[in-house]
């Protein structure tokens, strides 16, 4: 029985160690003066892999795939902010700058 349960210990536990390795993206978006965005999107650039901040403005993206990556990160009214990693980030702050937009006249 023993010689049994030490193969399956031992699988169990190489599965358990790739998991905490495992690692993915994970982070704040906020606005210039540091107020949460929440419902920014959040994408890995050349995948469909990509999510939308909670009302803290967190966001995690179980990226698991090679480096470097690039994320692309936008909120209506802010720029478009791209961030290039090289390896997993977690704890990652990013701001948005305000878009400023002068517009013609508004014709109602």
């Amino acid at each position: 029985m023993c010689s049994r349960v030490l193969p399956v210990f031992l699988i169990v536990l190489f599965i358990a160690g790739a998991e905490v390795h495992a690692q993915g993206i994970s982070g704040t978006v906020t606005d210039d003066s540091g107020v949460a965005l929440s419902g920014a999107s959040v994408v890995v650039k050349g995948t469909t892999m990509g999510t939308v901040t909670d009302t803290r403005g967190v966001f995690a993206v179980n990226y698991t795939g090679a480096y470097p990556v690039t994320l692309a990160i936008s909120f209506i009214g802010f720029r478009t902010q791209e961030v290039e990693l090289d390896a997993a980030v977690s704890n990652l702050r990013i701001q948005l700058e305000e878009e400023i937009a002068f517009g013609g006249e508004v014709v109602i």
